[in-house]
């Protein structure tokens, strides 16, 4: 009997999802201090900040997921292409 891995494009989904879980828990842990040391935030404040971000990317998740059925027809990496472009084009926004 084959392991989940023996499944068609779960390995790579498996690593993906480990590095992208990686990068969250840095932000998580590091973004309080980030921002209560170099952004003038309160302790409080800081972390409510961070905890927004979590949440956010929570429901990020399930948005991106609705948004792929229902506009791509479960064609994941046209939808990841779309987002991808949009993230790069709030990054110039912002810099």
């Amino acid at each position: 009997q084959a392991g989940p891995l023996a499944v068609r494009g779960a390995a790579a989904v498996a690593g993906g999802y480990t590095f992208i879980k990686m990068a969250r828990y840095c932000l998580m842990f590091w973004l309080p201090f980030f921002l209560s040391k170099y952004c003038g935030f309160s302790p409080p404040a800081a972390a409510s900040v961070a905890t927004a971000f979590d949440v956010g990317g929570a429901a990020g998740n399930l948005a991106a997921g609705v948004l792929c059925d229902r506009l791509y027809g479960g064609r994941m990496m046209l939808a990841s292409l779309h987002l991808s472009f949009a993230t790069a084009a709030g990054f110039l926004a912002w810099a």
